[in-house]
């Protein structure tokens, strides 16, 4: 089965959140419990980076569809995404990061690093393709000075 742009990356974030809970439930560290502030922090600034980069979409006039780029209207450059192509991808980690803390989730905190491979493998490459096709050269030369994520 091909799973290219057909779960919305949401939907992936609360998969995970979901599994750093079950992980949580059955394998429970009380040690996390002191980095609640960080947890919060983490859950904050994920937010936040998602809420700027939709003002900013919106703001540009193009999509924030995520399973149709090929609408994409405008390259978005500049703000948070003049840091990261992804700042939205980047929000969801860092709010998974903060729930995983916040849960005491030793195996979610282990599981980003299969949250952000799961969504360059079948959302961000496929999305890069298509803003390629649509953008051309603008494209390469904004992927060739900022990073994928961070």
């Amino acid at each position: 089965m091909n799973l290219e742009k057909k779960i919305p990356p949401p939907i992936v974030t609360l998969i995970f959140i979901g599994l750093a809970y079950l992980s949580s439930i059955s394998a429970p560290n009380e040690y996390f419990g002191r980095f609640l502030s960080i947890a919060f922090g983490c859950i904050l600034t994920g937010l936040i980076a998602i809420i700027i980069a939709n003002v900013q979409f919106r703001k540009a006039s193009t999509t924030i569809n995520p399973m149709q780029p090929e609408t994409a209207s405008s390259l978005v450059d500049t703000g948070l995404f003049a840091q990261s192509r992804n700042p939205m991808y980047v929000g969801m980690a860092m709010i998974l990061t903060g729930f995983c803390i916040y849960f005491g989730s030793l195996f979610g905190l282990l599981a980003i690093p299969a949250f952000i491979q799961y969504m360059n493998r079948y959302q961000i490459i496929p999305e890069e393709e298509a803003l390629q096709v649509i953008f051309g050269q603008s494209y390469t030369n904004y992927c060739n000075t900022v990073r994928r994520w961070i």
